[in-house]
């Protein structure tokens, strides 16, 4: 299971976090070289569509950070409320995980 964690999105504005990967055990930053990175969000568990696709992009392989973006246009469209997401990492042998999961609330704009 991926860390959890609850983060928070204003509606309308531009979408910005930064994560860093590290290992549980030696606390070390995680090398993501080769890696491909996604993150999406939904309503519910059980919602036929996606909500959003938030950008991902690997910003230092070497420590295992990745940036999670989504642009004011985008997040103006998001209903305000409570989403799930996850972020899907696959390695360059094919091996999928989800380092990060949990809940994005989405604030409402005046």
């Amino acid at each position: 299971m991926g860390a959890y964690a609850e983060l928070y999105m204003e509606q309308g504005s531009n979408f910005n976090n930064v994560i860093n990967l590290t290992d549980d055990i030696t606390n070390m930053n995680i090398n993501i070289s080769g890696y491909t990175v996604s993150c999406r969000m939904k309503r519910s568990y059980y919602s036929q569509n996606v909500s959003a696709n938030i950008v991902c992009t690997i910003s230092n392989t070497s420590a295992g950070e990745i940036t999670m973006t989504l642009a004011a246009a985008n997040t103006a469209n998001l209903m305000a409320g409570r989403y799930l997401f996850d972020m899907k990492l696959v390695s360059p042998t094919n091996i999928t995980t989800r380092p990060i999961e949990g809940i994005m609330t989405v604030t409402p704009q005046v």
